[in-house]
């Protein structure tokens, strides 16, 4: 194995999770196929797929940012929901900080969003 190809998440509107992921999200959408559609993250497809029902059980997807203040405040601006704000969860020995923020896509189901905060020198 050399890397994951891609993910599936159920979605019950896939016209309005198109629009949110792409236009929302920022995320490069590949191509759309009936009611199911295709996205690209960083070499890892995002699938998602029409479907009234999903697992509870069903992975939340974590997604990396750069600025994770910033990001939550735009997407808020954008209408997302942050269900929680960001935090930090943890500190490196040496000093670096992860920090986590959950928001919520079209069904109201969570998407995490990550960050990794350097040591200032």
């Amino acid at each position: 194995m050399t890397h994951l190809g891609q993910v599936s998440r159920a979605v019950s509107n896939p016209k309005k999770s198109v629009k949110f992921s792409r236009d929302i999200l920022n995320v490069p959408h590949l191509y759309a196929f009936g009611n199911l559609a295709f996205f690209d993250i960083e070499g890892t497809r995002l699938f998602l797929n029409e479907s009234e029902e999903w697992s509870a059980e069903e992975s939340i997807l974590y997604f990396s940012v750069v600025d994770i203040n910033t990001t939550c405040n735009d997407l808020s601006e954008n209408g997302v929901k942050c269900s929680h704000q960001p935090h930090k969860i943890h500190t490196h020995e040496n000093g670096t900080e992860e920090w986590m923020a959950f928001i919520e896509n079209p069904n109201g189901r969570p998407l995490e969003l990550m960050s990794s905060i350097p040591l200032k020198s």
